[in-house]
């Protein structure tokens, strides 16, 4: 049975597994064969992946829904194997950069043509302002502030909540 498509009288009927005395089906049933569950929140909820992360063979990730290009989104168990792929993939991307900054960074994992960026930017500034006050960073300009592995796990968590991430991890 297709799920965007109603179903006939026999899909329903040769669907049943349990059905009141008369035959009929309970109201349970017919709920669920009228209303399939649909998935709920976005990719990084559904797919617990906070980072928004295509499918390239990531340890503990199988090939989650299609992102409408012949790619798939990277599908974890746990928002934590999620947040791990997220902060890993970071510190491979800097590793390869070690002078990149904060703004090349959001740049990279989140392009243009696909997101907006400014928003992004402002967003993560606005979440760093507190290593400011404390003098951890000297500004807030992403592209004067170097990425560093320190850095890695507060701009991320910023990012993926700015995406729609909801899930804390400790």
């Amino acid at each position: 049975m297709k799920i965007n498509s109603l179903p006939s009288h026999q899909d329903i009927i040769g669907s049943m597994s349990d059905t009141t005395p008369s035959g009929v089906p309970s109201h349970e049933e017919l709920m669920n064969i009228l209303s399939p569950e649909k998935p709920k929140g976005n990719i990084a909820q559904r797919h617990n992946n906070p980072g928004n992360l295509v499918f390239v063979g990531q340890e503990g990730a199988t090939a989650g829904e299609d992102k409408g290009d012949g790619v798939s989104w990277a599908k974890f168990n746990t928002p934590e194997e999620g947040w791990a792929a997220f902060n890993k993939d970071a510190e491979i991307k800097l590793k390869r950069n070690p002078k990149m900054t904060v703004a090349e960074y959001i740049d990279m994992r989140s392009p243009g043509n696909e997101n907006d960026t400014k928003k992004l930017h402002l967003g993560i500034a606005q979440s760093l302002q507190h290593l400011k006050d404390e003098g951890k960073i000297k500004t807030l300009l992403l592209n004067k502030i170097t990425m560093t592995p320190e850095l890695i796990d507060e701009v991320n968590r910023a990012a993926a909540k700015m995406e729609g991430f909801f899930a804390e991890i400790e």
